[in-house]
């Protein structure tokens, strides 16, 4: 077994001192009389926001360590390849619920690693945490339908039709165009037509705009 770096090693104890807060602050929560003055709930919500915040923060530095070699070092490399990231991933969206990237990459790799029940879990989880996420939507729902459009027939209709409403947000133009290019793939399978060419017109201005251009896996 390959030895962990010294980066690595200074993660996972990061990771386990906030298992240990939470675990803590949970303990306490349990315990606490329920004559808890004003002033100790007021420590106790303070306290709570400060483990978020820490959290949260952990969580986007661990991703800022990793994404850059999506685009880079690994940018070459088939996902199914890249396992080796799934730890961090992972721990990325148990610090961060709200971090859909993670979330929407973790279920592909795992989906091209001969494990899409896995991974469909992964996404499903992702889109159960983020209900307002354009790109949790599309992540689940390309998943979907590469296992099979018929066998989740109902699912991607409704998938698609929620991908191309005003309901969702996306992270960026690139997120957005990916995620339409998705529910423009299902719209030609159920034949809706409709939907199809409000979805052309879109992804037309949003490659227009510069989007798109993101490199494919190879």
């Amino acid at each position: 077994m390959r030895a962990l770096s010294v980066t690595t090693r200074r993660w996972l104890l990061v990771a386990l001192f906030l298992v240990v807060i939470v675990v803590g602050q949970a303990t306490a929560s349990a315990t606490a009389p329920s004559t808890f003055s004003a002033t100790g709930r007021t420590i106790g919500a303070v306290g709570f926001s400060y483990l978020t915040g820490l959290r949260t923060f952990v969580a986007a530095t661990l991703w800022n360590r990793i994404e850059p070699l999506f685009h880079t070092y690994y940018e070459n490399i088939p996902f199914e390849r890249q396992r080796f990231m799934m730890p961090t991933l992972r721990m990325v969206t148990w610090l961060d619920p709200q971090f859909v990237q993670a979330y929407s990459i973790a279920s592909w790799v795992l989906f091209k690693s001969n494990k899409p029940a896995t991974g469909i879990a992964i996404a499903r989880d992702g889109l159960a945490h983020n209900p307002d996420s354009g790109l949790a939507h599309a992540a689940l729902a390309q998943l979907l339908f590469i296992e099979g459009f018929d066998k989740h027939r109902a699912e991607l209709i409704a998938l698609s039709r929620r991908i191309a409403s005003s309901e969702v947000v996306w992270t960026d133009d690139e997120d957005e165009f990916e995620g339409l290019a998705v529910a423009r793939d299902i719209f030609i399978k159920s034949g809706d037509a409709v939907r199809l060419n409000y979805v052309e017109t879109r992804l037309a201005e949003l490659r227009a705009s510069g989007a798109g251009q993101r490199p494919t896996e190879p």
